[in-house]
């Protein structure tokens, strides 16, 4: 017999025999993976040999399902065992008795709880013994919820990936479209200038020379009079008279 390496928590025991109900594997489930580590039998289930040990990713696995099963076969030739104990036990007690447990117990052996799954598209399967039912329907519930669990964050992680991915193709593109403007900015020919509007000749130009003022009037010494300007003053009175004038309209004095 091949005793299993088993994990420290009971609910993740499960026997493999009915005849040797001692000898027990474990089957677990966590955030990420599917745990089994369970021996094999032989003998219709009656003899524990070799074990068989997956760590299946949660990802690959889907249809999680118990079921009760009956290995017709092995209840049959349980059943005719049974009788031929039953028969012996007549001439030969002890022996008798013994071929007839054995044939009970392979009766038993071919009520089996199956848990099966799919494993990337292929059924598997695990056949425990009756009488371990009830804890094999509890941890496939577990793993149901286990797996539900995992699509809803796979979920949320992959949308939240896409938002990542796309916010960051945003930002390459933002950034491409500013490294474009600057490119566009830079090919311009330096040769190329601005042309200025030509200056308006109106316009006082800086080292411009300023007009000298127009001359003082000349002042006539023997009259008095202004002979660059249309008025004259009377030399008599003082009075100012019309350039034109030939006296003085104030004291009638003659004027040059």
């Amino acid at each position: 017999m091949v005793e299993s390496n088993i994990s420290a928590n009971e609910d993740n025991k499960f026997s493999v025999s009915l005849l040797a109900f001692w000898v027990k594997g474990s089957m677990s489930v966590d955030n990420n993976f599917l745990h089994i580590d369970m021996p094999n039998t032989v003998l219709f289930g009656l003899i524990p040999a070799g074990k068989r040990r997956e760590n299946t990713p949660l990802q690959g696995v889907s249809q999680v399902e118990t079921n009760s099963s009956f290995k017709l076969g092995a209840m049959i030739f349980g059943v005719l065992i049974a009788l031929g104990g039953f028969s012996e036990m007549k001439s030969s007690g002890i022996g008798g008795l013994i071929l007839a447990l054995i044939g009970i117990l392979m009766f038993l052996s071919g009520i089996k709880t199956q848990l099966s799954f799919e494993r990337n598209g292929v059924r598997q399967s695990i056949d425990v013994p009756f009488f371990e039912g009830s804890k094999v329907r509890e941890f496939a519930d577990k793993v149901t919820q286990t797996l539900s669990g995992y699509q809803i964050d796979r979920n949320v992680r992959i949308q939240n990936t896409k938002q990542t991915q796309d916010l960051n193709a945003q930002s390459v593109a933002n950034t491409q479209a500013i490294v474009n403007a600057m490119q566009n900015n830079n090919s311009v020919p330096q040769n190329q200038q601005v042309v200025n509007t030509p200056v308006n000749n109106t316009q006082a130009q800086p080292n411009a020379s300023i007009p000298n003022p127009a001359p003082d009037a000349q002042v006539d010494s023997s009259t008095g009079s202004d002979t660059n300007m249309t008025s004259q003053f009377c030399p008599n009175c003082g009075a100012q008279n019309d350039a034109s004038s030939s006296f003085c309209t104030s004291c009638g004095t003659k004027l040059n």
